[in-house]
């Protein structure tokens, strides 16, 4: 399966060895006219300055496995982006006051008890936190994460010999270090962490003891950046509860609505019922690079204190190497030989940006691809013959209106394209919603998750799950939430159902519109890195007459 690489404009440069953005595009086995609209695709991108060559056939995709390819590598799958201020009731929040906290949650759907090879993050994948301050789409300031495992007893099948209390308790047998690097455009690259210690994963309380023990462990593994918190920040890498909730089952059963008193009946939730989902994601972990950063230090250099050079655009990739050799050595060779190795250059194989976009947007024949472009992309993708419907007349809508009656927005609609420039205008006219003028202050559009950092912080990570719709309908929210950011208690399902209903359109039926799940499954700390504790992997759910994590309201 033979497809293309493409290397970004060089109006970044590569630094630190590694493409500023190398990009492949993967030419997936579909029908003979897609294979053409989607070379016609390549050869647009190539037009505008993009570099092509053939690359080997080695690449995945992204998010809760939202594409066909990235579901066979899930150490590399980005499942959800966060980009929040320091709210007002941190109990740390005197650390670093004026702060933008920026959340990557990789490996989904993470089983807790799945050992004795439980998830990590990959030695062989490069991660990436990306950030744009000047609105076009393209990073400014990168922070790279590369990790590196431990195997102190290669002999033995075990995380640990004996219960651990400490980050390099001698009982533990395998460990992961990591290392942070700061790249900015046109600067050098900078070490700010070097060679330091995660946090085991929560194997179990015998081993790890009960919850606020493995807490207290892990918030030893959060550190300084450069040594120094006022200046650079600081930064955790580990397991966390994945805080992203949503039923699943029934948002892609045709998405089903979720009766209490009939859970599991096909016919959904009539009119009269009341609807109530189950989180399938409740009872997950995933892994998590979280960083604080003084905004200062995100921003451009005489950035104005409003408008455009407030708001930022971050996004997450993974990339890994371009070729993997695999090997079969003799039984007499087995200790001595690895079974795998990769070599050359860097190659994207993730992304994630705002929630949702290539999972209900992006069809299936474009899903691999779309994880593989760069967000200066994006434009163009979304302006040619095929993905122009993707924003004008989506699937997920017409499903709606099909199945529920709801009058959505006609083909031809806009208001999608306006949230990819981070712009909202309800009801499509007049003055926009304040943050969002991206189209005033000339942002391009991509699935990037922008925030404007000179609104207020959020007074908690509880209220408000409505973000930007619940301002729109009255709620009090000065610091806005999703998508001006992304908080964890966002709730992105209900949002992007009723965008895409057309409730930025003045379609009040899609108001109420969501899959009936309203909250996540632990309340978020209080301090960073604010996700909640990651579940332990020996306990079980005994609320419940069956013990497993799925179980009926």
């Amino acid at each position: 399966m033979h497809g293309f690489m493409v290397v970004d404009s060089p109006k970044k440069p590569m630094q630190h060895g590694v493409p500023a953005d190398e990009k492949r595009l993967n030419s997936q086995a579909t029908t003979p006219a897609r294979v053409r609209s989607v070379s016609a695709l390549c050869a647009a991108l190539a037009a505008t300055s993009f570099v092509f060559s053939v690359a080997v056939p080695a690449s995945h995709a992204s998010s809760h496995r939202e594409a066909p390819l990235i579901s066979e590598d899930p150490a590399a799958d980005a499942t959800d982006l966060y980009a929040f201020r320091t709210p007002q009731n941190a109990s740390d929040g005197g650390v670093l006051p004026n702060s933008l906290i920026i959340i990557a949650n990789y490996w989904p759907m993470q089983e807790p008890g799945s050992g004795p090879n439980w998830p990590r993050f990959s030695d062989g994948v490069l991660y990436e936190i990306k950030i744009d301050n000047d609105g076009d789409a393209i990073e400014d300031i990168t922070y790279q994460f590369r990790f590196r495992t431990e195997y102190l007893k290669p002999d033995s099948v075990l995380l640990a010999s004996a219960p651990v209390a400490a980050r390099d308790a001698a009982a533990l047998q395998v460990r992961q270090r990591y290392t942070v690097t700061r790249l900015e455009r046109g600067g050098a690259a900078l070490t700010l962490l070097r060679d330091q210690l995660t946090p085991p994963v929560y194997a179990g309380t015998y081993t790890l003891g009960a919850a606020a023990a493995y807490e207290a462990l892990a918030q030893t593994t959060v550190y300084p950046l450069g040594g120094d918190v006022s200046n650079n920040g600081r930064v955790f890498a580990g397991q966390r509860d994945d805080a992203f909730y949503a039923d699943l089952g029934s948002v892609f059963d045709l998405l089903r609505a979720r009766c209490q008193a009939t859970p599991n009946s096909p016919a959904g939730c009539g009119s009269s019922g009341t609807v109530r989902g189950v989180d399938f994601l409740a009872g997950y972990n995933v892994h998590t690079i979280a960083i604080q950063v003084p905004i200062t230090r995100l921003l451009r250099s005489n950035a104005s204190v409003s408008g455009k050079d407030q708001v930022l655009g971050i996004w997450t990739t993974a990339s890994r190497p371009r070729v993997t050799i695999r090997r079969a050595p003799p039984l007499t060779a087995a200790t001595r030989i690895k079974t795998q190795d990769a070599t050359g250059s860097w190659v994207q194989v993730s992304r994630l940006g705002l929630p949702l976009v290539n999972e209900l947007l992006v069809p299936l024949a474009y899903k691999d691809t779309f994880n593989t472009l760069a967000p200066s992309q994006d434009a163009l993708l979304f302006a040619s013959p095929d993905g122009n419907s993707m924003l004008s007349s989506p699937e997920v809508a017409g499903l709606l209106q099909r199945l529920y009656g709801i009058a959505v927005p006609p083909a031809g609609r806009t208001d999608l394209n306006d949230l990819l420039q981070f712009h909202i205008a309800p009801g499509g006219t007049g003055s926009a919603l304040s943050p969002f003028r991206g189209k005033e202050h000339g942002l391009a559009l991509a699935d990037i998750l922008r925030i404007d950092v000179s609104t207020p912080a959020a007074s908690d990570l509880v209220s408000n799950r409505l973000g930007a719709l619940g301002v729109v309908g009255g709620t009090s929210d000065p610091s806005i939430g999703f998508p001006n950011g992304r908080r964890p208690q966002d709730d992105v399902i209900d949002i992007v159902q009723r965008v895409l209903g057309g409730t930025l359109r003045g379609v009040s039926a899609a108001n109420s519109l969501g899959d009936g799940v309203d909250g996540n499954d632990k309340p978020f700390l209080t301090q960073f890195p604010y996700l909640s504790t990651p579940w332990s992997g020996s306990e079980v759910n005994t609320s419940t007459p069956y013990r497993q994590l799925h179980t009926a309201p």
